[in-house]
């Protein structure tokens, strides 16, 4: 990036997005990287272009709000920065119930029906 040549650069910022260990911190990171471009509407268009994978990721609206801010696009930044995407709905992890140890049974006879005598 020190060179300015965003072109250059996009493979390597989507590469560090990718990952999902970086890509938080990446986004964060993302309009400090952009800062000595001196077209800030490219900036924004490419801070969108990074992020249009990840709509609901935090990280990557607040990029694409503090891009569109920089490109003093107001609107645009109050829109990404106050996007509200629907809950996903959480779920409990559905553990597999506790194993019983196997306990084994000791052969029991099975009881017969006594037949009734002729007397009764």
């Amino acid at each position: 990036m020190a060179s300015g040549n965003l072109k250059d650069a996009k493979p390597h910022i989507k590469r560090l997005l990718a990952r999902e260990e970086t890509r938080a911190n990446g986004f964060l990171y993302l309009n400090t990287l952009l800062a000595n471009q001196k077209d800030k509407n490219e900036n924004l268009s490419a801070v969108k272009e990074f992020a249009a994978p990840y709509p609901k990721l935090a990280e990557a609206q607040f990029a694409i709000g503090h891009a569109a801010w920089l490109a003093d696009k107001s609107d645009e930044a109050k829109k990404a920065l106050t996007k509200k995407e629907p809950a996903e709905k959480k779920t409990t992890p559905k553990t597999p119930a506790a194993k019983k140890p196997a306990v084994k049974k000791a052969a029991t006879k099975k009881a017969t029906p006594k037949k009734k005598a002729a007397s009764e």
